[in-house]
Protein backbone atom coordinates (compact mmCIF):
# COMPACT_ATOMS: atom_id res chain seq x y z
CA UNK A 1 0.00 0.00 0.00
CA UNK A 2 1.22 3.52 -0.78
CA UNK A 3 0.05 6.70 0.87
CA UNK A 4 0.74 10.34 0.11
CA UNK A 5 0.06 13.16 2.56
CA UNK A 6 -0.42 16.68 1.27
CA UNK A 7 -0.06 19.55 3.71
CA UNK A 8 -0.43 23.27 3.07
CA UNK A 9 1.68 25.31 5.35
CA UNK A 10 12.17 28.16 5.23
CA UNK A 11 14.17 27.87 7.70
CA UNK A 12 17.77 26.78 7.90
CA UNK A 13 19.84 24.31 9.89
CA UNK A 14 23.54 23.60 10.22
CA UNK A 15 24.72 20.58 8.28
CA UNK A 16 27.62 18.78 6.63
CA UNK A 17 27.94 18.11 2.89
CA UNK A 18 28.95 14.83 1.31
CA UNK A 19 29.60 14.28 -2.40
CA UNK A 20 29.77 10.80 -3.91
CA UNK A 21 29.57 10.00 -7.61
CA UNK A 22 28.20 13.50 -8.30
CA UNK A 23 25.41 12.95 -5.79
CA UNK A 24 25.05 15.69 -3.19
CA UNK A 25 23.26 14.86 0.04
CA UNK A 26 23.28 15.10 3.81
CA UNK A 27 22.76 11.78 5.55
CA UNK A 28 22.35 10.57 9.13
CA UNK A 29 21.91 7.30 10.99
CA UNK A 30 19.49 8.60 13.64
CA UNK A 31 16.42 10.87 13.87
CA UNK A 32 16.68 14.56 14.72
CA UNK A 33 16.44 15.25 18.44
CA UNK A 34 16.16 19.06 18.22
CA UNK A 35 15.00 21.56 15.62
CA UNK A 36 18.50 22.39 14.36
CA UNK A 37 19.05 18.70 13.50
CA UNK A 38 15.88 18.48 11.37
CA UNK A 39 16.21 18.63 7.57
CA UNK A 40 15.01 21.84 5.84
CA UNK A 41 12.80 22.01 2.75
CA UNK A 42 11.07 24.96 1.12
CA UNK A 43 9.68 26.39 -2.11
CA UNK A 44 10.10 30.10 -1.34
CA UNK A 45 6.71 30.49 0.36
CA UNK A 46 6.24 27.24 2.29
CA UNK A 47 8.87 25.75 4.56
CA UNK A 48 9.25 22.44 6.39
CA UNK A 49 11.67 21.00 8.94
CA UNK A 50 11.59 17.18 8.84
CA UNK A 51 12.67 15.38 12.04
CA UNK A 52 12.42 11.78 10.77
CA UNK A 53 11.32 9.97 13.93
CA UNK A 54 9.98 6.50 13.01
CA UNK A 55 7.36 6.30 15.78
CA UNK A 56 5.97 9.82 15.33
CA UNK A 57 7.10 11.84 12.36
CA UNK A 58 7.33 15.54 13.18
CA UNK A 59 7.31 18.16 10.43
CA UNK A 60 7.40 21.79 11.50
CA UNK A 61 5.68 24.02 8.93
CA UNK A 62 6.08 27.68 7.93
CA UNK A 63 4.29 30.08 5.60
CA UNK A 64 5.89 33.39 4.66
CA UNK A 65 3.04 35.75 5.61
CA UNK A 66 2.47 34.61 9.22
CA UNK A 67 3.76 37.28 11.59
CA UNK A 68 2.84 38.03 15.19
CA UNK A 69 1.03 41.25 16.09
CA UNK A 70 -0.15 43.52 13.34
CA UNK A 71 1.07 46.30 11.03
CA UNK A 72 1.90 49.46 12.97
CA UNK A 73 4.15 52.51 13.00
CA UNK A 74 6.86 52.25 15.63
CA UNK A 75 9.01 55.14 14.42
CA UNK A 76 10.25 57.54 17.10
CA UNK A 77 9.10 61.06 16.14
CA UNK A 78 12.40 62.52 17.48
CA UNK A 79 14.58 60.26 15.32
CA UNK A 80 14.85 62.59 12.32
CA UNK A 81 16.19 65.41 14.49
CA UNK A 82 18.64 63.36 16.55
CA UNK A 83 20.14 60.92 14.01
CA UNK A 84 22.60 63.60 12.72
CA UNK A 85 23.63 64.31 16.32
CA UNK A 86 24.19 60.61 16.99
CA UNK A 87 26.23 60.36 13.79
CA UNK A 88 28.39 63.32 14.83
CA UNK A 89 29.09 61.76 18.24
CA UNK A 90 30.19 58.57 16.51
CA UNK A 91 32.54 60.55 14.23
CA UNK A 92 34.00 62.21 17.33
CA UNK A 93 34.61 58.83 18.95
CA UNK A 94 32.08 59.47 21.72
CA UNK A 95 30.48 56.03 21.37
CA UNK A 96 28.84 55.77 24.78
CA UNK A 97 27.23 59.20 24.38
CA UNK A 98 26.06 58.24 20.90
CA UNK A 99 24.55 55.02 22.18
CA UNK A 100 22.78 56.78 25.06
CA UNK A 101 21.35 59.47 22.80
CA UNK A 102 20.19 56.92 20.21
CA UNK A 103 18.47 54.88 22.90
CA UNK A 104 16.64 57.93 24.25
CA UNK A 105 15.77 59.75 21.05
CA UNK A 106 15.97 57.33 18.09
CA UNK A 107 14.86 53.88 19.21
CA UNK A 108 11.13 53.07 19.10
CA UNK A 109 9.15 53.71 22.27
CA UNK A 110 6.30 51.37 21.36
CA UNK A 111 7.68 48.06 20.04
CA UNK A 112 10.71 46.52 18.36
CA UNK A 113 8.85 45.21 15.31
CA UNK A 114 6.74 42.14 14.63
CA UNK A 115 8.47 38.72 14.55
CA UNK A 116 8.00 35.95 11.99
CA UNK A 117 5.98 33.00 13.29
CA UNK A 118 5.65 29.27 12.64
CA UNK A 119 2.45 27.96 11.08
CA UNK A 120 2.51 24.87 13.28
CA UNK A 121 3.38 21.19 13.18
CA UNK A 122 2.32 18.02 11.40
CA UNK A 123 2.57 14.83 13.46
CA UNK A 124 2.15 11.39 11.86
CA UNK A 125 2.12 8.52 14.37
CA UNK A 126 2.95 4.94 13.37
CA UNK A 127 1.92 2.30 15.97
CA UNK A 128 4.73 -0.15 16.76
CA UNK A 129 7.42 1.75 14.88
CA UNK A 130 9.46 2.60 17.97
CA UNK A 131 11.14 -0.82 17.57
CA UNK A 132 13.07 -0.12 14.36
CA UNK A 133 16.44 -1.00 12.83
CA UNK A 134 18.63 -0.04 9.83
CA UNK A 135 17.69 3.62 10.17
CA UNK A 136 18.69 6.09 7.44
CA UNK A 137 17.82 9.78 6.98
CA UNK A 138 18.79 11.93 4.00
CA UNK A 139 18.39 15.36 2.47
CA UNK A 140 19.07 15.20 -1.26
CA UNK A 141 20.48 18.49 -2.50
CA UNK A 142 19.94 17.32 -6.09
CA UNK A 143 16.22 16.58 -5.83
CA UNK A 144 15.37 18.84 -2.84
CA UNK A 145 13.64 16.06 -0.92
CA UNK A 146 14.13 14.22 2.35
CA UNK A 147 14.11 10.44 2.70
CA UNK A 148 13.60 8.51 5.95
CA UNK A 149 14.03 4.74 5.73
CA UNK A 150 14.06 1.97 8.37
CA UNK A 151 12.88 -1.58 9.09
CA UNK A 152 10.23 -2.89 11.49
CA UNK A 153 9.55 -6.65 11.75
CA UNK A 154 11.25 -7.31 8.41
CA UNK A 155 9.32 -4.62 6.54
CA UNK A 156 11.17 -1.67 5.03
CA UNK A 157 9.36 1.65 5.40
CA UNK A 158 10.22 4.84 3.55
CA UNK A 159 9.02 8.45 3.75
CA UNK A 160 9.77 11.01 1.08
CA UNK A 161 9.00 14.68 1.74
CA UNK A 162 9.21 17.57 -0.71
CA UNK A 163 7.82 21.05 -1.28
CA UNK A 164 6.25 21.75 -4.65
CA UNK A 165 6.57 25.22 -6.19
CA UNK A 166 4.03 24.48 -8.94
CA UNK A 167 1.38 23.06 -6.61
CA UNK A 168 2.26 25.13 -3.51
CA UNK A 169 2.05 22.17 -1.11
CA UNK A 170 4.26 20.15 1.21
CA UNK A 171 3.94 16.46 0.30
CA UNK A 172 4.84 13.31 2.25
CA UNK A 173 4.87 9.97 0.42
CA UNK A 174 4.73 6.83 2.56
CA UNK A 175 5.66 3.40 1.16
CA UNK A 176 6.30 -0.10 2.53
CA UNK A 177 8.08 -3.12 1.05
CA UNK A 178 5.03 -5.29 1.74
CA UNK A 179 1.36 -4.51 1.00
CA UNK A 180 -1.07 -3.59 3.76
CA UNK A 181 1.64 -2.62 6.27
CA UNK A 182 1.12 1.14 6.65
CA UNK A 183 -1.06 2.24 9.56
CA UNK A 184 -0.82 5.81 10.77
CA UNK A 185 -2.67 8.82 12.18
CA UNK A 186 -1.92 12.42 11.21
CA UNK A 187 -2.81 15.65 13.00
CA UNK A 188 -2.01 19.37 12.83
CA UNK A 189 -1.10 21.53 15.83
CA UNK A 190 0.04 25.14 16.24
CA UNK A 191 1.45 27.32 19.04
CA UNK A 192 -0.98 30.14 18.26
CA UNK A 193 -3.87 30.78 20.65
CA UNK A 194 -6.95 31.54 18.56
CA UNK A 195 -7.10 28.28 16.61
CA UNK A 196 -9.75 25.89 15.32
CA UNK A 197 -9.00 22.40 13.97
CA UNK A 198 -11.88 20.87 12.02
CA UNK A 199 -12.81 18.31 9.38
CA UNK A 200 -14.23 19.37 6.02
CA UNK A 201 -15.15 16.34 3.95
CA UNK A 202 -11.90 14.39 3.56
CA UNK A 203 -9.65 17.26 4.62
CA UNK A 204 -8.42 18.46 8.00
CA UNK A 205 -8.23 22.23 8.38
CA UNK A 206 -6.34 24.30 10.90
CA UNK A 207 -7.50 27.93 11.01
CA UNK A 208 -6.06 30.57 13.30
CA UNK A 209 -4.96 34.11 14.01
CA UNK A 210 -1.37 35.07 14.73
CA UNK A 211 -0.27 35.68 18.32
CA UNK A 212 -0.05 38.89 20.36
CA UNK A 213 3.30 40.66 20.49
CA UNK A 214 4.37 43.57 22.69
CA UNK A 215 0.78 44.52 23.45
CA UNK A 216 -0.45 44.28 19.86
CA UNK A 217 -3.12 41.71 19.04
CA UNK A 218 -2.34 39.42 16.11
CA UNK A 219 -4.16 40.30 12.90
CA UNK A 220 -2.86 37.72 10.42
CA UNK A 221 -5.53 35.11 9.69
CA UNK A 222 -4.25 31.83 8.25
CA UNK A 223 -5.43 28.34 7.35
CA UNK A 224 -3.69 25.08 6.47
CA UNK A 225 -5.30 22.00 4.92
CA UNK A 226 -4.26 18.35 5.08
CA UNK A 227 -5.52 15.56 2.82
CA UNK A 228 -4.53 11.93 2.21
CA UNK A 229 -4.55 9.87 -0.98
CA UNK A 230 -4.11 6.11 -0.77
CA UNK A 231 -3.45 3.24 -3.16
CA UNK A 232 -5.30 0.39 -1.50
CA UNK A 233 -6.26 0.30 2.14
CA UNK A 234 -8.77 2.46 4.03
CA UNK A 235 -8.61 6.09 5.11
CA UNK A 236 -10.89 8.13 7.36
CA UNK A 237 -11.03 11.75 8.42
CA UNK A 238 -12.93 12.90 11.51
CA UNK A 239 -12.58 15.14 14.57
CA UNK A 240 -9.69 17.00 12.96
CA UNK A 241 -7.57 13.83 12.50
Amino acid sequence: MKMRWIVGGLLWASFYLQAAAQEYKLWYDEPAQVWTEALPLGNGRLGAMVFGNPGVEHIQLNEETIWAGRPNNNANPNALEYIPKVRQLVFEGKYLEAQTLATEKVMAKTNSGMPYQSFGDLHISFPGHTRYSDYYRELSLDSARTIVRYKVDGVTYQRETLTSFADQVVMVRLTASQPGKITCNASLTTPHQDVMVATEGEEVTLSGVSSWHEGLKGKVEFQGRMAARTQGGIRSCRDGV
